[in-house]
């Protein structure tokens, strides 16, 4: 008899036991928890980042727009009897923010050469070295000529125009600067205005490291000293320089406008009046006759340097780009009758917008205005303190923070072409000599078509990818050298000096000069003495080659006097970037005005 098998005993009250989970289960499931939060948490943080660019990109539209309404207003009054208009455009070397400083390998503090060739190279092969050579890594030596986040174009431009502006600084009716005692705004408006546009000379704060400098904690620009503490954009200099601009160690600068994500894009508008009241603060015009008769040569009110820079004169004046007042005694007609003047008496010849005689007082209508967006209380007297009302005037010139790129570009008649495009004549040859419309480049098109594209003059800059190659990009420009002294000047499709396309197309400048009478050129605007710059290797503004030598700091200045002809257009191309870096690559915006 076979055994009954034992049946499993169950408790009536207890169900059976449940299986645990093993502990591969629970790994797995920690591991899939851990997999959801990583993913939610990146929901969250792409949400946040696609919120946070979008309020940033919403604030720089803002911002244009109401930029783009003043502009528009100020270029659209141009006077066509304008005593001269002047472009100055140079590029500069800087590092976009602290984390691109940090992030660099080669990043240096010591002298400015130094510092200058470490921004102009990066490492685009990944293999740890900046700055190989072309033949190795081509395009990690940026050239000046290259616009990107390590090279920066920092233009200015002024012009007089008509309309109706009012001033934003105020009076000083007593005979003390610091006293205070006028309105902070006038109420003030003329019909005349010198305006100027470019990146602002900002205030350094208290600088730590300025031990001896007695204005190392003010705001007061009348002095060499006071000066130091606004450096221009992009200055560079060590912790021993005067003002220091690096602690000791090297690692944190004491530079308000060392990075280009704090740079400030200003405008200036200069009110003119002539004669200007007696009784309120403004930059006081000297009659060129008796300055020459001095021996003072001067172009008061409007030039940096001059005597009688307000109607009581103090000891130390103030300088125009010292920002204090916005009005000057003159007129467009009187300043025109003024410049004239000097150009014939000094024999300023080409250089009238940088004369630099034998004295001390220098005039030179190429200058930044010195700017400070946070006013900061000081002193005022023994007993009180406050803000002072030249403290407040020097809010007045910002226009748009976080520019890190302006650049002036320029369009007009100053040569006959042919149906071909071919240059037959240029405008210094007398009457007739251009053709009546604005000079133009022929664009290839379908079907062996041609189409007229404006051509644009400047400091040199690719606009135009046709001809680069794979080697990198190509700014075509010319002294008269090979390869591109073979070819049209329809090659010639970037952006480059007037003296490029009248070299190419065999152009003899008049009276032995090398370019159109109001261009100038300097491989370094610190430095006259270095030279013209001309393209670097092999014709292409944008080809380093195996150079190493960075420090080279171009200028190309255009400045049209009384009697030169002036452009037709101007072009203004703006980026403005997020400190926060919300946006990294920047909005740009691009503008065209039409002058004639």
């Amino acid at each position: 008899m076979a055994p009954i098998p034992r049946q499993p005993h169950h408790s009536p009250h207890l169900p059976p036991r449940a299986r645990a989970f093993t502990l591969i289960e629970l790994m797995i499931s920690i591991a899939l928890a851990l997999l959801l939060l990583i993913g939610v948490e990146r929901v969250f943080k792409i949400t946040s980042d696609t919120v946070g660019a979008s309020k940033s990109l919403g604030a720089i539209v803002r911002d244009n727009r109401t930029a783009q309404a003043t502009m528009y207003t100020d270029f659209a009054g141009y006077a066509p009897d304008s005593p001269y208009l002047l472009i100055r455009s140079s590029s500069t070397y800087a590092f976009r923010d602290a984390q691109d400083r940090l992030a660099d390998r080669d990043a240096s503090t010591g002298n400015a050469t130094a510092q200058r060739q470490a921004m102009a190279t990066i490492d685009l092969n990944n293999n740890g070295k900046e700055g190989e050579l072309q033949t190795v890594s081509p395009g990690e030596r940026i050239s000046p000529f290259t616009v990107n986040s390590r090279s920066h174009r920092v233009d200015l431009i002024s012009f007089f125009s008509r309309g109706t502006f009012a001033r934003q600084t105020g009076d000083t009716t007593g005979t003390t600067l610091t006293k205070g005692d006028g309105p902070l705004v006038s109420p003030m408006t003329t019909g005349e205005a010198m305006v100027w546009y470019g990146h602002l000379r900002l205030w350094n704060g208290p600088n730590p490291l300025a031990t001896g400098n007695p204005n190392a904690t003010l705001t007061d620009s009348r002095t060499a000293n006071g000066r130091r503490n606004y450096p221009d954009p992009g200055a560079l200099g060590t912790n021993t320089s005067s003002p220091p601009l690096f602690a000791a160690n090297g690692a944190t600068p004491f530079h308000s406008n060392y990075y280009a994500v704090n740079w400030i894009l200003g405008r200036v508008a200069t009110l003119l009046r002539y004669p200007a009241p007696s009784t309120i603060g403004y930059y006081a015009r000297q009659d060129p006759t008796a300055a020459y008769a001095a021996n003072l040569k001067t172009l008061s009110p409007l030039a940096r340097i001059g005597n009688g820079s307000n109607t009581f004169t103090p000891a130390t004046p103030w300088r125009i780009e010292s920002s204090r007042f916005d009005l000057a005694e003159t007129s467009i007609a009187q300043f025109r009758y003024d410049l004239s003047y000097f150009i014939q008496a000094s024999n300023a010849g080409t250089s009238w917008w940088d004369y630099a005689p034998a004295n001390n007082t220098t005039p030179t209508l190429c200058y930044r205005f010195c700017a400070n967006p946070r006013p900061p209380k000081i002193p005022i007297t023994a007993s009180v303190t406050g803000v002072p009302d030249y403290s407040i005037a020097q809010s007045t010139p910002c226009f748009l923070s976080g520019c890190t790129q302006f650049i002036v570009e320029y369009a007009g008649d100053f040569f006959a072409q042919d149906a071909s495009g071919n240059i037959t004549n240029y405008y210094e040859f007398g009457p007739g000599s251009t053709d009546g419309e604005i000079d133009y480049v022929l664009v290839p098109g379908p079907n062996n078509t041609f189409t007229k594209r404006i051509r644009w003059y400047g400091f040199p800059r690719n606009i135009d990818t046709s001809d680069d190659t794979t080697a990198g990009p190509v700014i075509a420009g010319t002294v008269g050298l090979n390869p591109y002294n073979t070819k049209t000047v329809n090659d010639m499709v970037d952006v480059v000096p007037l003296r490029d396309v009248a070299v190419a197309a065999g152009v003899t400048f008049p009276n032995g000069r090398t370019s159109a009478p109001f261009e100038s050129f300097l491989a370094n605007p610190n430095g006259p003495t270095a030279g013209a710059f001309t393209p670097p290797a092999n014709n292409n503004y944008a080809d380093m080659g195996n150079s190493s030598n960075s420090d080279i700091q171009p200028s190309y200045t255009c400045a049209f006097g009384p009697d030169d002809p002036k452009p037709w257009l101007i072009r203004i191309t703006i980026q403005l970037d997020d400190p926060n870096n919300r946006l990294p690559n920047g909005q740009v915006f691009e503008y065209v005005f039409r002058l004639k």
